[in-house]
Order: structure tokens, then C-alpha cells, then sequence
């Protein structure tokens, strides 16, 4: 069974990600943080066989939103709902499974409100001018731990806000502390739980908002009365940077998916994201240079392998046995690193490994080979458990040389078919 944070995790897993604050076009910085959720979740359906259930929050009310809106002329609505569909496009356009739940803010403010309430009647809140805030101190002194993500010299003197009171012309909802929105760390934890109740398996983000946003998430939870551990896995992704810096809106240094998809294919983005441990920080630019490499070795390898009868070697006995037990021992080294939270870039490299070894049979397996069959076929199927999927490599070369084949026959009756030629040739050579 796949082990998280070294216990394993139940056959019906649920699974919550913080989801964007949709104000402005997706970037790399979003792709490679839903994308690596949607390669773990990915193997954990395909691969292990879990039931995932995922749940998404949109911040689609926030004080970027009001402030862009302005800017563009939209009201914060009309902004957030185009922003929202253009992100789940682009997601789409990853290869990203959509999320069996989106929960949006502004659809949901019931919910935060009545949880508010919650933490409101056990005592953890104060008053100000500007709204209602979650009491630190007196969340501490009750001997409840603070700093369980990142350690902290000393308890902050002021909270964070869990109800901000609406300035101006401002969106506004009633509440029983005055008309406003709620602030951002309240909204993870109530809608989380209204997903899944006050247990939830995976609950995954960035990783900026280990601390402080996963940890006021952490701490509003423990106020609200949960008892058990409202979280048993958390997940998180290493940020995207470029030229040292982390890819934001903010930082305005961000690559939208749409310009990278002009230059990569998603499953080139994939494969880039995949190969790099999830939990680290990566740098764009090198990883894209190797998987646009590696991506040629497993069609290369492919290619060649499908090329093979799957037939008995005859007399090539030895270099078959060899195959066949590095298939073993691929399977082998792939499942322990899956099993061990989910380490994809490192069974991948088992992959290669094995690619290697197929390549080498390729070499001397002209009258066929049952083991280089099973290797290809174990190759295309496990990636495609990682989310990277070849599986058309067969059918297509089955088609593109059917259709050499006729245009090799209408040649020979005197048809020009150079065009025909040279468009099988760029197919094979994208494929």
C-alpha cells in the first residue's frame, strides 16, 4: 500500500488543494504545483488503485480581485469567473483531472460564516475597527502549539483576520459582525471540512503556504473543536522560480501556460515537472532542455521496440534472461518508490534504466523478442500511471506505416507521392 508521512493511506482517499486566487492568467508557477498534485493523484488511482476525492477552493472575493477589477473595468464578479474559467482551460490543457468538487468563496459564504461562528463561541476571536480576528494569544495560552510548520521565536501579538468589514463600495456580505468578506486563512479550513467533515486525508498547496497559511488553517480547526487530527497528510509542492526568483503574479516574472504551451507540449511540461522531486524547488529552463530529451529516448525506445516481434529468441537466450530480470527488477524498484510518498521522479529514473537495457536488446533481437514486448509494454503502461501517457506509440505506427505502405505501392504505379512521404515523416517524427 502507498505510505504517506509513513503510515498508508485508506482505499477511499480524500484530498483537498488550496486552490488560486483567480485574478490574472494562469503561470508555470500554477502548472507546476497542480500539475504535480494531478501526477500524485494520478498515481494513486492508476497506479495503487485508490478512490481520490478532490476538492478545490477558488478565492474568487479578495482584495487583489477588488484592485484588478478596477484596473480593467470589470466588476470583482465578471473578473473572477473569466479568470476562473481561463484557469481551468489551461489546466484542462495540462492533462489535469478536473476537481470532483469546486468550491467557490462567494457561492459558499454561508458555510465560512457558521464556521467563524464556531471558533467565535469557543472564545478565539477579538474585535477591531476593521473586523473580527482569530486570537492568537489565547489560542497558546489554552495550550494549543503555534508553529508546527515553521518554528517561531515568539507568538505574534496580532492575529489574522477572519471576518474583514467591507470599506467603501466594496463587495459585501451580512454577517453578525458587520457586512464585509472573510479573510483568506478562514476560507481553506471551512470549506475544506464542509467537503469532507473534520477528517480529511491530503490536504495539499504550495509550498509558501506551509506557514503562516496551513498553519492558521491547522490552528482554526483545533479552535473550532476538532478533536482529531484534521489533517493527516499534508502535501507540499516546491515553487517554479526563474532567474532565481519564485514565477508570481506579483513579482510580475511569471510565463503564462498558454506562452509555454506555444513552445512545449503538455506532455513535455509534464514530464519536466515529473522528473524533478515534487517536494523540491526547480528551476524553469534546464528541466525543459532534459525532458525534451528523455522524452525522444522513450519514443526512440518505443519505436524501435514495437518494430520487434514479440516472438520466443531462438537462439538468444542469454540477452533475453537479462531483459527479463531487469523487468523484475524495474517493477520492483518502481513500486518501493512509489510506495514511499509517492517519489515519481525517482521511479522514473528506474524507467530509464530499464529503457536502457530494452535498447541494448533492440540491438540483437531481429527475430523477435517476448521480452522486449513486455518491457515496452510495462514502459508505456507505467508512465501512463504517472500521467504521461504514449499508449497511441503503437497504434500509431501501426497507421503511419500502413499508410508508407500505400504510399510505397502508389509510387511504384507512377503516383508522385512526395508529400505524402515527407507528411508521414514529420507525423512519425512528432509522435
Amino acid at each position: 500500500m502507498l505510505r504517506l508521512d509513513g503510515s498508508e493511506l485508506p482505499r477511499d482517499v480524500t484530498w483537498y488543494s488550496c486552490g488560486p486566487t483567480v485574478y490574472d492568467a494562469a503561470h508555470l508557477g500554477h502548472a507546476r504545483t497542480y500539475v504535480t498534485f494531478d501526477t500524485l493523484r494520478t498515481v494513486m488511482e492508476r497506479y495503487f488503485g485508490l478512490r481520490v476525492t478532490h476538492a478545490m477552493n477558488l478565492t474568487d472575493i479578495d482584495d487583489k480581485i477588488i484592485s484588478r477589477s478596477h484596473e480593467s473595468g470589470e466588476s470583482p464578479a465578471a473578473l473572477a469567473e473569466r479568470c476562473a474559467a481561463d484557469f481551468f482551460e489551461d489546466m484542462a490543457s495540462l492533462g489535469c483531472k478536473h476537481p470532483d468538487k469546486v468550491l467557490r468563496v462567494t457561492e459558499l459564504m454561508d458555510v465560512i460564516i457558521a464556521y467563524i461562528q464556531r471558533i467565535h463561541d469557543r472564545g478565539y476571536t477579538y474585535s477591531t475597527t476593521d473586523g473580527l480576528y482569530f486570537d492568537l494569544r489565547r489560542f497558546v495560552q489554552d495550550g494549543h502549539s503555534y508553529g508546527k510548520f515553521r518554528p517561531i521565536d515568539a507568538v505574534p501579538d496580532a492575529g489574522f483576520a477572519l471576518w474583514k468589514l467591507a470599506k467603501g463600495s466594496e463587495p459585501r456580505w451580512q454577517s453578525p459582525w458587520g457586512a464585509g468578506r472573510p479573510g483568506w486563512h478562514i476560507e481553506c479550513t471551512a470549506l475544506a471540512s464542509h467537503a469532507f467533515g473534520d477528517s480529511i486525508d491530503v490536504h495539499a498547496g504550495g509550498q509558501d503556504l506551509c506557514f503562516p497559511h496551513h498553519e492558521n488553517e491547522l490552528a482554526q480547526a483545533i479552535a473550532a473543536g476538532v478533536d482529531a487530527p484534521w489533517v493527516k497528510h499534508w502535501v507540499h509542492a516546491g515553487h517554479l522560480s526563474i532567474a532565481g526568483h519564485k514565477m508570481s503574479k506579483s513579482l510580475k516574472n511569471f510565463i503564462s501556460v498558454k506562452e509555454a504551451l506555444r513552445e512545449f507540449t503538455p506532455r513535455q511540461l509534464r514530464l519536466a515537472f515529473a522528473l524533478h522531486p515534487w517536494q523540491q524547488p526547480m528551476s524553469w529552463g534546464t528541466r525543459m532542455t532534459e525532458a525534451r530529451a528523455r522524452e525522444r529516448t522513450i519514443v526512440s525506445f518505443l519505436d524501435k521496440a514495437l518494430s520487434v516481434p514479440a516472438l520466443d529468441p531462438g537462439p538468444d537466450l542469454a540477452a533475453e534472461e537479462r531483459l527479463a530480470a531487469a523487468l523484475v527488477k524495474a517493477k520492483a524498484n518502481v513500486r518501493e518508490c512509489l510506495q514511499d510518498g509517492l517519489d515519481v521522479s525517482s521511479a522514473l529514473e528506474h524507467v530509464f534504466v530499464l529503457i536502457r537495457e530494452g535498447n541494448a536488446r533492440t540491438t540483437s533481437a531481429a527475430n523477435g523478442s517476448s521480452a522486449l514486448a513486455a518491457t515496452a509494454s510495462y514502459v508505456v503502461s507505467v508512465l501512463w500511471a504517472m500521467g504521461l501517457d504514449f499508449r497511441c506509440l503503437g497504434v500509431d505506427k501501426v497507421f503511419y506505416n500502413g499508410v508508407r505502405d500505400e504510399a510505397l505501392r502508389l509510387r511504384d504505379l507512377g503516383v508522385d507521392v512526395k508529400t505524402l512521404f515527407r507528411l508521414c515523416d514529420e507525423a512519425r517524427h512528432r509522435a
